[in-house]
């Protein structure tokens, strides 16, 4: 089975490494549908990395505040938005604006949070690989993931990205094709 990732499509918009593991994981899903089999693993190894897509929401703002560097993202833009309203410094556009990231923030998280019990990074971490693991093993098949035009990505996102391969890394049954110019 056969994954494509073009990492320079997510640059700016979506973390890197979890949009890697998203394709991969919803890849792992429609693969497991159309073969009715290990159907039920796939969608375990996609919830986990909807755990990691909701803890980035909120650890990102808090990471990138505590080192006093610029927050990026609607969380961000949530928060921007509400210190103008706050304040008294909000026009009729800037209420506008916060109604629509409001329902933006709400859409985009609303598939995310799902109740696990006592989860943390490098517990879902490890879930994972051994979640996709499992899925590959149940379906009889391999995984050969192609990353293409990283070398067209900022520094930033091309860590993210590798970040995410090194996670499937050494797994049974999965190979990763960097390609480049």
């Amino acid at each position: 089975m056969f994954v494509e990732f073009n990492a320079w499509l997510y640059q700016g918009y979506d973390d890197a490494r979890a949009a890697l593991m998203e394709v991969i994981a919803t890849a792992l899903a429609k693969e497991a549908e159309q073969r009715r089999t290990g159907l039920e693993k796939a969608k375990e190894l996609l919830q986990r990395v909807n755990w990691f897509r909701a803890v980035k929401l909120g650890a990102g703002s808090a990471l990138a505040r505590s080192l006093r560097l610029p927050r990026t993202g609607i969380l961000n833009e949530a928060i921007e938005l509400g210190k103008k309203i706050a304040t008294g410094n909000a026009g009729a556009d800037d209420i506008a604006k916060a109604e629509g990231t409001v329902t933006d923030a709400a859409s985009k998280a609303s598939g995310l949070i799902k109740p696990r019990t006592e989860s943390s990074p490098p517990k879902e971490t490890h879930a994972i690989r051994k979640s996709c693991e499992e899925t590959l093993e149940v379906m009889g098949t391999k995984l050969i993931v192609l990353i293409d035009d990283l070398d067209r990505c900022l520094p930033q996102t091309t860590i993210s990205t590798l970040e995410a391969v090194r996670l499937f890394l050494f797994l049974e049954n999965t190979a990763f094709v960097i390609a480049g110019r």
